[in-house]
């Protein structure tokens, strides 16, 4: 946390989504309940399940089941037990599986120290606001994935000498690195 000095008070504090609202330390607290506003990445917005479920979703066509090899799928599938259907899964977009990976296996407390912060906030009437939208995030996210991903060439030494699909659609690609973190994030965790 750090001050920042303009007109009036500022304080700078930087949020992790995987830390939770006991990593906080209590002067953050203690600057937080002195605070007019609180800012953060997302403020109190909530997702729109609906809405996520249309960014995350692959195009009709090809599901990540075909993008994948068959047994880096089924890897995938049997670490996502229980967290989404196989179907979701198959459909979902390659970043999407990677963050649910994620999420799963990471077990990210509940609420995130962000989240904490602006409930605790508004429990004071302290405004609280956001620097952007969830879904401003996400469709950013998908649009990088997609204009970002290496070229074969590019992709071979980034991917950990990972195949890449003969299409060379950035679908593809994408499912390739997808592919190569799932197997890092796996390792021996699978019997």
């Amino acid at each position: 946390m750090c001050r920042l000095r303009p007109a009036r008070r500022w304080w700078l504090y930087g949020t992790i989504h995987d830390a939770g609202r006991g990593e906080v330390s209590p002067g953050a607290w203690h600057a937080l309940d002195s605070a007019a506003v609180f800012v953060s990445e997302f403020g109190d917005a909530e997702l729109d399940p609906q809405r996520l479920a249309a960014i995350a979703r692959l195009p009709w066509g090809r599901g990540l089941d075909q993008l994948l090899p068959a047994d880096d799928w089924w890897e995938l599938a049997t670490a996502l037990l229980g967290a989404m259907s196989e179907d979701e899964l198959r459909h979902a977009r390659p970043w999407f599986a990677l963050v649910k990976l994620r999420s799963r296996m990471g077990q990210s407390p509940t609420p995130s120290m962000d989240v904490a912060m602006a409930e605790h906030g508004r429990a004071r009437q302290i405004a609280v606001a956001a620097l952007e939208s969830w879904e401003d995030q996400l469709t950013a996210l998908d649009a990088g994935v997609s204009e970002r991903v290496p070229t074969d060439r590019q992709a071979a030494p980034v991917m950990g000498q990972a195949e890449l699909r003969e299409d060379g659609t950035a679908e593809a690609k994408a499912a390739a690195i997808v592919r190569t973190d799932v197997r890092g994030w796996l390792g021996s965790r699978l019997v």
